[in-house]
């Protein structure tokens, strides 16, 4: 998990520094988190609605709360300044959760909600969908989702595939990369996987890169910046 934050970290900084339309979203299956929600905030809110439910369903309220949570560290709203605290708060989580979760019990109202990663299972291909949908309300031409993932989806890797695909045939790019995990190769068309933190970046623009040309190609935009110029033409006729 630290390895995909710290590839979401590298990606939102040269989408920000690009100014490229961008959002920044964290996958798993819990209670559901709001952007400005705190470890404090978090935990009164899934309190509360355990103990609604719990009047009516009993034993069965900490399931009910349980749903797919498509945590919105970055929105396309938001500057990446005012976001990437949430996103650097997460990356601790992730690389030392018992040092993270010490301090959010001593500060909870500054702490991002780590509790909601208490219990991770993700169920990518209804996430990829609600990405898709949140991009495709912006009008853009050129659409690209980068998916990293570190575990196997709780759901059906065959129901991923179709989601990938569907998305595509809506006219977004999507690009899997595996963090140490081979699920990409069978849900995703475009699909690399890394086995160290180093490479993570290198994957993640050679694949925007292509997806760039490849969307740009197919809107009809000129791509003259894949033709050689004239002094790179005259160098290879001489050699």
């Amino acid at each position: 998990m630290s390895a995909a934050m710290l590839g979401a970290w590298t990606m939102a900084l040269l989408c920000d520094e690009l100014q490229i339309d961008f959002e920044v979203a964290l996958f798993n299956r819990g209670f559901a988190a709001r952007p400005d929600d705190t470890e404090a905030t978090y935990r009164r809110a899934r309190a509360a609605a355990t103990s609604g439910l719990r009047r009516t369903q009993g034993t069965a309220a900490d399931r009910l709360i349980s749903t797919v949570n498509h945590y919105l560290v970055k929105p396309f709203d938001r500057r990446w300044r005012d976001s990437r605290s949430n996103l650097a708060g997460l990356f601790f989580t992730a690389a030392d959760p018992r040092a993270a979760a010490a301090y959010a019990r001593r500060s909870p109202t500054t702490a991002p909600p780590v509790s909601l990663f208490e219990k991770a299972a993700n169920v990518d291909e209804l996430n990829l969908i609600h990405a898709a949908e949140r991009m495709g309300r912006l009008g853009a031409e050129v659409r690209i989702l980068i998916v990293l993932a570190d575990g196997m989806t709780r759901g059906s890797v065959e129901a991923l595939a179709r989601s990938v695909d569907a998305i595509e045939g809506g006219g977004a790019t999507v690009i899997g990369i595996g963090i140490g995990d081979h699920t990409v190769d069978l849900a995703y068309q475009r699909h690399e996987v890394v086995e160290r933190p180093d490479r993570l970046a290198r994957a993640m623009i050679d694949g925007t890169r292509n997806a760039l040309r490849r969307s740009l190609g197919l809107s009809g935009m000129d791509t003259w910046w894949l033709r050689p110029s004239e002094d790179q033409r005259k160098e290879r006729a001489v050699a």
